[in-house]
Parts: structure tokens; sequence; C-alpha cells
């Protein structure tokens, strides 16, 4: 296993699914590959009046989600690691950078429906496997 995808939403959950995918990194002298994905359709922009406020209000998500990415970059200095953020349906995203040829292995955190924070399983994270 070289190739980690680590989904974050910045929440503690993802954080800890971060230090996992890194540590896993570290024992494989493997890659962590870093994403958020802004889960909004993709014309949502057209929505509702859209235009200008609609833009604005993307380009600030997009720059906070930036800033955020950076920040956990920069807790991780040696460790090998790339960030990203899309825009869409959240699992579709997913799925297209997993599928993102020698990608081995999704390490994803989850605060479960049932109030508990779960690991690698729950609510997210079971949603492709049902289909």
């Amino acid at each position: 296993m070289k190739n980690f995808l680590v989904p974050t939403d910045f929440s503690d959950c993802a954080g800890f699914a971060l230090e996992v995918a890194v540590a896993l990194a570290e024992r494989f002298k493997g890659h962590v590959h870093l994403m958020h994905v802004l889960d909004m359709p993709e014309d949502w922009q057209l929505a509702e009046g859209g235009g200008q406020e609609n833009w604005a209000l993307q380009v600030e998500w997009e720059n906070r989600a930036f800033q955020q990415l950076q920040h956990l970059r920069e807790r991780y200095p040696d460790t090998s690691l790339t960030t990203s953020c899309t825009i869409g349906p959240l699992v579709a995203r997913i799925r297209a950078h997993a599928d993102e040829p020698g990608m081995d292995l999704i390490v994803m955190g989850s605060h479960g429906s049932s109030g508990k924070s779960d690991f690698f399983i729950g609510s997210n994270t079971q949603k492709d496997a049902q289909k």
C-alpha cells in the first residue's frame, strides 16, 4: 500500500482518520491524498438567482477550505502529502478520486448517526458499499 485517500470535512473524526493515514504512509513509505469536497451541485451558482453573489460565496468557501487544507499539511511536514478541494456530490467525488490509478486505501472517519464516534464505518463511509 502506497497511496492513501483521506476525505476531510475538518471534523475531529476526519482529523483522527488523517492521523491514521499519516501513520500508514510513514510505515509503508507512502503518500497521503487529503481532499475536501464542497458538497453541492456543480451548477448551484445558477440556482436561486445565481449571479455574482453565489460566485463570491463559492470563492469564499473554497478559500477557507484551502486555508484549512494548508494548515493540515503544515502539521505533517515530514509526510508525503498533497491536498485538493473540489465541488460536487460528496460520494461521487470521493469515488472518482478513489478510482484514480494507484489509489490503495480510503481512510475516512465518521461520526455515525448513533451519536458515537465511529472510525472507518458510518454514514458516508458506507454509502458507496450499499450501491
